[in-house]
């Protein structure tokens, strides 16, 4: 390289600092709290100032670049473009938003699937020349401009053909508006070129202004000579005689006039049979000192790697010598193979890039090229060139190695060059995977010539035509979908890396049955709740809503029509800590509406309105709506059938009459179970059997009349409302009170969903065996957003039991998620809550069941996993509690329910059995798999946590990570095999923190 040429790299390389490649990575911009101002999270320094001087003096190429020309509401000279009239945005022009403060475009897409460009055939291009395109663009509600946002230059020959499209790559934000800008050279046969401002993918609005497309500078190319090399020092060696050996080498790649030259790995420490702590040495030190002895009178650059110390750590470390000898970079190599592990190595955690004077470089070193993200992440920053200092390649045939090469070159659109020791080959990989030099096994220098400005333009799917792979991976990447790439794989953890995206709404969903034609019910996950103080959801870019859950009912929604939805989270001051993916869900069409008064009902409160319901009931055709308009309306039992909604809206109650006064007949069905048909017979006020498709959705209220069936037998109380053998059934919002015996008993349900349902004891009539919900032989249910101020179990999971005269067993229960919860005594005057439960009735089985992001307020547990020797074939497995807080300053524990924690496989036995083993049957109880993590307990009442297994079927399994909190007495566990306390803190008045019985396989950290 002469001396112009590197004074014009040097300029060049300057001119490049731009953002890394991978532009607005995820999420670069949010809209303001008024919508109007940008808030940019990464800032890096733009082109010379010198790039912009001709900027409003010469319109360049493109008609009405300001946009201040319109017909209506279309700029002249432009047009519009979308693939499909159905998915056309909104175009137009706009004054109050503009930059120059005359007029801008825009683009508005409305839902995720829109997408359109704005387009100018710009005449006038000189074949072979450089063409400088600048302009400012501003986005609202966008959550990712890399996904979102695209501009294009499409090259045309002069029959009008595509010959070649590029994109503009390089952004720097200013003020409100961010600044795009590229010099691209045109094909050599280029006559004219389309400009494509496009939006495509996400439910937002983009802006447009000052557009320019105008002849630039030609480019000199960058050209350099690059030297890899595959010399290991003679053994025995030491860190001295090594760098004596390489400085020399120096020497040989500075007779071959090359530019940078790359030597191999950790050169401070290869053959000398010592320990890395032994060479290790500070950076900058002696080593880089003799190295920069030799870049500087061989005017070149130096890689390679070598032992650092820093303190007590030691780093393999890439260093980057400068032509005058300084050191200009270091890189701490972060995978390391088990070798390094166990002599004491310590990863790095950045993959920094560097500027010289012929372009930008990145380090990686041996371990790390096993992992393609690594060269993805370097070139994302900018890296052209990726330098390997590498011990060896394990691979017995070097053609593997070869591959791998060639496939970080060209995954990368980079130069690739790879120093490693013979008899491997060292080798030198242009952009387009081509080996340009190789060491070919020998102790010897290979070198290249390379040039970093060359087009390598291919025919691509991508753009319809010939394209740079440099240009086009980086701007069609969608990084808002690797969230599993940065995700932990150690089971239990499913934390994100960054605090950012820990703090971002995941997991975003709408299950299709708890929608109707104006709601949809929306559930995320949020894996670091700490600062984030509430969620906005946004449809098509507007808000539509605030709370501070982790789940939302969307209403008043327009019938039969999607929508594309995003949750973002919020500090306690109003600003987005992290957003969801978006999600595209809509509501169903609305049905016929039949409503009960047009059928005789009077809701007055006085009059027995049970015949005239069940005619409406009866003469809803399928898809259609009861209406129960406001009022009171009397009935005894209620019969539903498939195929309807009843609509209860607040000020509606269906008022249950006193006991004695109505019909409640038994109901009898026949429900599957492993050993044969299982015949049962239940009561309930109202019942649905056998049915599909079922929605009860309002805010009005289901009243039971329940104190004038106590102090009944609970065998002789009806539930309030049963629903045995149905498929797709959704209640939503209503408040449910005052049940005789259950409230709400799903029995063999396939798919329910129960969201914001109230279950109350509004009385404080004496009574028991008030359960809240019990899902029984149910398979996937959803239970969200609900409030249970009951009396006994909340949640009861339940799956029948045998007896003598019943030996059969239920079904199991299966796939039951639990979410967003309040479990409080506070809220009903009757209120005794014991919050949630499996068994004890569990014959059938119970598993897969998830508790998390509930609240637990005077209320007796949290989880009461019950069973005993009589509750045969009980097996419960694979539960998890999660994300869950406890207070309880007012109930004692119970023999039913002995600490906010309990697993218990002798609820209610009386004998004297945990110390003494029976012999193990088939029916014997199995709980096994259980999980409880990031729990808070104070509980000044009672105990923290209970745990009493089988002296013959210990737990299996348990596990309690990150649960803290305070009690009167301590944790206890007896019969156990396998328990895991990670992070368990207990604060007792009474006795010790733990009192272990039995206990096997216990470790704590």
């Amino acid at each position: 390289m002469n001396p112009a040429q590197k004074q014009f790299s040097l300029n060049r390389a300057a001119s490049r600092k731009q953002f890394p490649i991978g532009f607005i990575e995820g999420h670069m911009f949010k809209a303001s709290i008024k919508g109007a101002v940008l808030s940019v999270l990464l800032l890096f320094s733009g082109w010379p100032a010198k790039a912009h001087e001709a900027e409003g003096l010469n319109p360049g190429l493109v008609r009405n670049a300001g946009f201040e020309d319109c017909q209506g509401n279309m700029p002249s000279g432009w047009e519009t473009w979308t693939p499909r009239a159905e998915l056309a945005p909104e175009f137009g022009t706009e004054r109050k938003t503009s930059r120059s403060g005359t007029a801008c475009c825009f683009i508005r897409c409305r839902s995720f699937e829109q997408m359109g460009a704005w387009q100018q055939r710009c005449s006038g291009i000189e074949a072979g020349g450089t063409y400088r395109f600048t302009g400012y663009f501003r986005t609202e509600g966008i959550k990712s401009a890399q996904e979102s946002v695209w501009i294009k230059l499409a090259w045309l020959d002069a029959a009008g053909h595509d010959l070649a499209k590029d994109y503009v790559t390089h952004f720097t934000p200013q003020e409100n508006w961010v600044r795009a800008e590229d010099e691209i050279p045109a094909p050599t046969n280029a006559v004219a070129v389309r400009l494509e401002l496009g939006l495509q993918w996400c439910a937002g609005t983009v802006w447009w202004d000052d557009i320019h497309v105008e002849r630039g500078t030609s480019i000199t190319p960058r050209v350099l000579r690059v030297s890899t090399s595959s010399l290991r020092a003679p053994s025995p060696g030491s860190p001295e005689k090594n760098l004596k050996f390489y400085a020399e080498k120096i020497d040989l790649a500075g007779k071959e006039r090359a530019d940078v030259v790359c030597l191999g790995e950790a050169i401070n420490y290869v053959s000398t049979r010592l320990h890395p702590s032994d060479v290790a040495e500070s950076i900058p030190g002696p080593s880089t000192a003799i190295l920069g002895e030799a870049a500087q009178r061989n005017h070149l650059w130096v890689v390679t790697s070598l032992y650092e110390r820093d303190g007590n750590r030691l780093y393999n470390t890439g260093v980057l010598i400068d032509r005058e000898g300084r050191l200009a970079g270091r890189y701490r190599k972060t995978h390391l193979p088990e070798a390094e592990v166990l002599n004491g190595v310590t990863p790095g955690s950045e993959y920094p890039v560097f500027q010289t004077d012929f372009g930008t470089v990145g380090i990686q070193i041996c371990w790390d090229n096993f992992f393609p993200e690594v060269a993805r992440n370097l070139a994302l920053q900018g890296a052209e060139i990726i330098f390997t200092p590498i011990w060896g390649d394990p691979r017995e045939d070097s053609y593997d190695w070869d591959i791998v090469a060639r496939a970080r070159a060209i995954d990368n659109a980079v130069h690739f060059v790879a120093a490693i020791y013979a008899p491997d080959r060292s080798l030198i990989v242009d952009p387009g995977g081509h080996i340009l030099a190789d060491t070919k096994g020998r102790e010897t220098l290979a070198t290249a010539v390379i040039n970093l400005d060359t087009r390598r333009q291919v025919s691509w799917l991508s753009v319809g035509s010939l394209g740079e792979w440099k240009r086009i991976y980086p701007k069609e990447r969608r990084p808002s979908t690797y969230v599993p790439l940065i995700q932990e794989m150690i089971p239990q953890s499913g934390r994100l890396t960054k605090e950012l995206d820990l703090k971002r709404p995941a997991n975003l969903s709408a299950p299709p049955l708890a929608r109707t034609a104006s709601t949809i019910l929306f559930t995320w996950d949020c894996w670091l709740l700490d600062g984030v103080a509430s969620y906005d959801i946004l449809r098509d870019g507007t808000l539509i809503g605030t709370t501070r859950s982790l789940s939302y009912t969307a209403t008043n929604l327009p019938a039969n029509t999607s929508g594309c939805f995003t949750v973002r989270a919020k500090t306690s001051q109003g600003a987005t800590v992290g957003e969801s993916e978006p999600l595209e869900a809509a509501t169903k069409p609305a049905g016929r509406v039949f409503n009960v008064k047009e059928f005789g009902a009077k809701g007055d409160g006085v009059t027995k309105d049970i015949a005239a319901i069940q005619k409406a009931i009866k003469a809803c055709t399928p898809g259609g709506t009861v209406l129960f308009p406001a009022g009171t309306y009397l009935i005894d039992h209620l019969e539903l059938k498939g195929d309807i909604t009843v609509e209860l809206p607040v000020g509606a109650t269906l008022q249950f009459l006193d006991k004695g006064k109505g019909d409640y007949p038994t109901v009898s069905a026949t429900l599957p179970g492993p050993d044969g048909d299982v015949p049962v017979r239940r009561r309930a006020l109202i019942t649905a059997v056998r049915a599909s498709n079922i929605t009860l959705t309002g805010g009005g209220t289901i009243n039971g009349n329940g104190a004038s069936w106590w102090p009944q037998p609970k065998d002789f109380r009806p539930c309030l409302l049963e629903f045995i053998q149905c498929t797709n059934v959704f209640v939503q919002g209503i408040s449910l009170d005052d049940p005789p015996g259950w409230n709400t008993h799903p029995l063999c349900v396939d798919n329910a969903v129960f969201s914001e349902v109230k279950f109350r004891k509004m009385s404080t009539a004496p009574g028991t065996n008030g359960d809240g919900l019990d899902p029984d032989s149910c398979w996937d249910v959803l239970i969200v957003g609900c409030v249970f101020a009951n009396q006994d179990d909340s949640i009861a999971i339940k799956s029948g039991k045998t007896t003598a005269t019943q030996p059969k067993r239920q079904r199991p229960c299966e796939n039951i998620v639990i979410r967003d919860c309040r479990f409080d005594a506070t809220l009903a005057p009757g209120a005794h809550p014991l919050g949630f439960a499996i068994g004890s009735e569990t014959c059938g089985g119970v598993r897969h069941v998830t508790l998390k992001n509930c609240e637990f307020k005077n209320a007796a547990s949290i989880a009461n996993l019950k069973a005993n020797r009589d509750r045969a074939f009980a097996t419960v497995e694979d539960v998890h509690i999660e994300n869950c807080t406890y207070t309880n300053a007012t109930f004692r524990d119970e023999p039913w329910n002995h600490a906010p924690i309990a697993v218990d496989l002798f609820y209610y036995d009386r004998v004297e059995g945990p110390g003494v083993a029976e012999p193990l049957a088939l029916s014997t109880p199995i709980f096994r798999d259980i999980h409880f993590k990031n729990i808070t307990i104070e509980n000044i009442k009672g105990r923290f946590a209970y745990l009493c297994g089988l002296p013959e079927q210990p737990l299996r399994n348990l596990t309690f990570e990150n649960v803290t909190g305070a009690a009167k007495q301590g944790f206890f566990g007896r019969n156990i095999e396998g328990i895991q306390i990670h992070k368990v803190e207990v604060r007792t008045k009474e006795g010790d923190s733990f009192e272990w019985i039995n206990v096997k396989n216990r470790t704590e950290r």
